[in-house]
């Protein structure tokens, strides 16, 4: 009788492989669910009541988020990389294709220059018709001199205008774009990431948030967008 009853409770218990894939399984999905959530606050976080619903949308199959209709935002002024104040306000009269972003950035921000210049391109004789503006959430390091060196590495220096400031006035501008960032822990020698959206951003001629082109978006479609504004 005893022998019956192990036999009984020993094939209810799961096998130990079976335990392990289990373990495996589970494990795996909730990595896949914190990776989402990352990229989910990295692209489109949530910056409270303030935080329009149409920034959290979801793209269309193209990479564009259509804003409509366009949506007000706010003016700000920070140093431009001549050295000069600049205000978002000083460039209406023509779409601007805007993005956030550091010059010790070693990845998105990159692509997101060599996207700029695909755009530039696709653009041809209407390219002038345009403003492209550059960012910085990272003000203590990115000073004037400093923007215009990499505009000059990137060879966009003959169309790229740059921004730099204080952090104050990039939280101000914060719900109007949804912008996240944050600096992460340096290392020894002292350098440091940024963690940052790297969404790009397109306003029309009155300064009015039009589109939102998530990262990797084809330049092309870019380019398409813009000519609808112009």
């Amino acid at each position: 009788m005893a022998d019956h009853t192990i036999e009984r409770t020993q094939r209810k218990l799961p096998s130990i492989p079976l335990l392990v894939g289990v373990f495996l399984i589970s494990l795996l999905l909730s990595g896949a669910t914190i990776f989402v959530i990352l990229d989910q606050v990295i692209e489109s976080p949530d910056s409270g009541d303030a935080y329009n619903d149409v920034l959290t949308s979801t793209y269309g199959e193209d990479g564009v988020r259509l804003i409509d209709p366009p949506r007000e935002v706010t003016d700000f002024t920070l140093t431009s990389h001549t050295g000069s104040p600049l205000s978002l306000s000083d460039l209406r009269g023509k779409p601007v294709i805007l993005f956030f972003g550091y010059t010790s950035c070693p990845d998105v921000c990159p692509m997101t220059m060599m996207d700029m210049q695909r755009v530039q391109g696709a653009l041809g004789e209407t390219d002038d018709e345009v403003s492209y503006l550059f960012v910085s959430v990272d003000g203590d390091r990115d000073t004037p001199e400093r923007l215009q060196r990499f505009f000059a590495m990137r060879n966009v220096e003959a169309f790229m205008q740059g921004m730099s400031g204080e952090d104050t006035t990039l939280r101000q501008i914060t719900p109007d774009y949804g912008l996240f960032y944050q600096l992460n822990e340096p290392e020894a020698n002292g350098y440091y990431t940024v963690d940052h959206t790297s969404s790009t951003f397109l306003l029309d001629a009155e300064g009015r948030l039009a589109r939102i082109f998530a990262f990797g978006t084809e330049p092309d479609v870019i380019a398409r967008h813009i000519r609808e504004l112009l």
